[in-house]
């Protein structure tokens, strides 16, 4: 919760969607969501397919996670991608590195 504060105060030009992983992803990234500096419109289409094929497949395989990414530089409609096959935890922490260190290196553009 600490993070989530130092972006309120200092998000900059940042875009951050926080949302809840329900299970129903347009609910999640639209009704449920909070937006940290400008709003991004978001392609909900893609979250309806993908919402729609979790359905039809949720007797045989687990939730599947969309990633939402949002850019401060345009304010053209961003794709929802979502992860179509199960990826391990240590998979997750190697593809979540670079973008914690991106993030580190914007906070301490700002000395916090």
């Amino acid at each position: 919760m600490l993070t989530l504060g130092r972006f309120q105060l200092n998000h900059g030009s940042l875009s951050v969607l926080v949302h809840p992983h329900t299970g129903f992803d347009v609910a999640d990234h639209t009704d449920h969501a909070i937006w940290i500096g400008e709003k991004v419109p978001l392609i909900v289409g893609v979250l309806e397919a993908a919402e729609k094929r979790q359905s039809a497949a949720a007797a045989t395989t687990a939730p599947i996670a969309p990633i939402a990414v949002a850019s401060a530089a345009t304010t053209a409609p961003i794709a929802v991608a979502a992860i179509t096959a199960p990826i391990s935890v240590a998979a997750m922490l190697l593809l979540s590195l670079p973008l914690l260190l991106l993030l580190l290196c914007y906070l301490m553009q700002y000395d916090i």
